[in-house]
């Protein structure tokens, strides 16, 4: 049976390991860094989340700095890694089940449980990290509707405007209220921005909730629009129906979030052909 170890990263970290494909610890297990061999298995435990990830594969032996500046050299004892994120699997409150998991080297009993435990273990995918956002994205809406000349009221969000019967609801005002020719719109935006190379979009559970109860209690349509380019000059949107229809919930390092194809955003294009439901 091959060898096989768990390392450790903190919600600060994971990312990295992930990014770069290299798991990496403190200098003094460096003794134990350098038994690990090409074809050994791995797994990844998070002491934040409490999440193990498996099973990866040691794509090179184990050794000292093998990427010098990854974590601002505090990691220095690496190896490379091999990940599937169409495999990747994890299991929830792993410190619990598994108690030796913040152990390095695994006993021959250990990696048997681990590897047995991971056949049942479900499908994360690849970890989702709230990024590919662009700043003023309400500004380049506006600027956008303003080149359309689509007339439009834009939302104060300052916590002092906010009505207290919406809070009470557990409802969020939209940014935007647009003002089309055949009907009223309520437009929620987002920074994520999306193109063929960020295939998914993110968006907060208990937002998509909330702009889904507005929407309830107002009788009006409700939109949340995702800008394709960092000037803001072309838009998509999806209802919060059709987010929570398409989307695979998921969890990320502080919240659940609805994770959705861009391709779903494509039924309905800026400005406002709404005919299409999502």
């Amino acid at each position: 049976m091959p060898a096989a170890y768990v390392f450790v990263c903190t919600n600060k970290t994971e990312k990295a390991c992930f990014k770069q494909k290299l798991f990496g610890t403190v200098s003094r297990y460096l003794p134990i860094v350098l038994k690990v061999k090409q074809g050994d298995k791995l797994f990844l435990y998070n002491l934040d989340s409490d999440i193990l990830y498996g099973v990866f594969e040691a794509a090179s032996d184990g050794a000292e700095k093998i990427s010098p500046r990854a974590w601002g050299g505090r990691y220095p004892a690496q190896v490379k890694i091999k990940i599937d994120f169409e495999q990747l699997k994890e299991i929830s409150g792993a410190c619990r089940i598994f108690p030796f998991v913040r152990d390095l080297e695994l006993n021959e009993e250990q990696i048997k449980l681990l590897l047995k435990s991971f056949e049942k273990a479900p499908i994360s995918g690849e970890p989702i990290y709230m990024e590919n956002t662009i700043p003023n994205s309400e500004k380049l809406f506006a600027a956008f509707l303003d080149e359309q000349e689509i007339p439009y009221v834009r939302t104060s969000q300052e916590i002092e405007d906010f009505s207290k019967v919406l809070a009470k609801m557990r409802a969020k005002r939209p940014d935007f209220l647009i003002l089309t020719k055949r009907e009223l719109v309520f437009v929620e935006i987002k920074p994520n921005l999306i193109s063929s190379s960020l295939p998914q979009i993110v968006v907060n559970v208990e937002e998509v909730n909330k702009l889904n109860q507005f929407q309830l209690l107002t009788g009006v349509d409700v939109i949340l629009a995702f800008p394709l380019d960092k000037d803001g000059t072309a838009w998509r949107a999806m209802r919060p129906s059709g987010i929570v229809a398409h989307g695979i919930k998921r969890k990320t390092e502080d919240r659940d979030v609805f994770v959705v194809n861009v391709r779903k955003t494509e039924k309905i294009k800026l400005p406002f052909s709404l005919v299409t439901p999502s």
